[in-house]
């Protein structure tokens, strides 16, 4: 959930949201969802499984039948692992940001980071921290980050050389 809070496109999301009705293997099921996500965009499921359990008996199988039954309805369907939760420098760069998350603290507006771009699409956070901290701290624009206002890349250790930009429906992986 520490990465979910960090996503730009999250807008919000809910544990054990509840179950629903699914047939598998010619029964009716009842599957509970580990997190249920709203993103700018719709809706989705998350479970979250170990790697080692999602190879075991027919766990693939009914989660194949759990995604048709949600797309069916309009939502996605993912299923994380410590593959997608655990990796570097993702861990990091989520450890990074969770502080300025919770702490908030973006005091410029969206519109005064906007004109600090000088019309260009990214900036480094480097250059940008330069046009809005007196200090040139690199940290005046993790909160940003933090708080989904900026993007960037988090599969990559965040630096001042790191890339931000504004969220526009995208997100790069």
């Amino acid at each position: 959930m520490r990465i979910l809070d960090i996503l730009p496109e999250v807008e919000a999301y809910w544990s054990q949201p509840g179950g629903f009705i699914y047939e598998f293997a010619g029964k009716q099921r009842i599957y509970y969802p580990d997190i249920e996500v709203k993103t700018r965009t719709g809706r989705k499921f998350i479970e979250v499984k170990p790697n080692d359990k999602l190879l075991k008996g027919d766990t693939f199988d009914r989660f194949e039948i759990i995604r048709l039954v949600l797309q069916a309805e309009g939502y996605s369907f993912e299923v994380w692992t410590e593959d997608q939760i655990r990796p570097e420098p993702l861990v990091s760069n989520v450890d990074l940001l969770q502080p300025y998350r919770l702490l908030g603290g973006t005091i410029y507006s969206t519109i005064s980071i906007a004109r600090a771009f000088g019309g260009r699409k990214r900036i480094s956070i480097g250059e940008l921290a330069r046009k809005i901290s007196a200090d040139n701290a690199f940290e005046a624009v993790l909160p940003y980050i933090a708080e989904g206002k900026l993007c960037v890349d988090l599969n990559k250790p965040i630096t001042a050389d790191s890339l931000v930009w504004f969220y526009d429906g995208e997100i790069e992986q």
